[in-house]
């Protein structure tokens, strides 16, 4: 089976779609800290928005944190 993403734009994203991408640029990004866990962080909040002008928020949960890390 032959699996290559589709790059679309953030408009064109479709529920249940699982083989596309989306290219953004973070507009804002922020912290949510863990109300439970004092200092740790729940989740990272962004706006992206792509070459179109679409908008769209998107989130990191504490679960993918560590596993994204920071890329520069």
């Amino acid at each position: 089976m032959n699996w290559k993403p589709t790059k679309r734009a953030i408009g064109d994203i479709k529920c249940g779609i699982c083989n596309s991408y989306v290219e953004a640029k973070v507009m804002d990004m922020w912290k949510i800290e863990d109300n439970t866990n004092t200092g740790e962080i729940y989740s990272i909040e962004m706006i992206l928005i792509d070459e179109e002008g679409c908008v769209i928020q998107a989130t990191i949960g504490k679960c993918l944190i560590k596993k994204v890390g920071r890329q520069n």
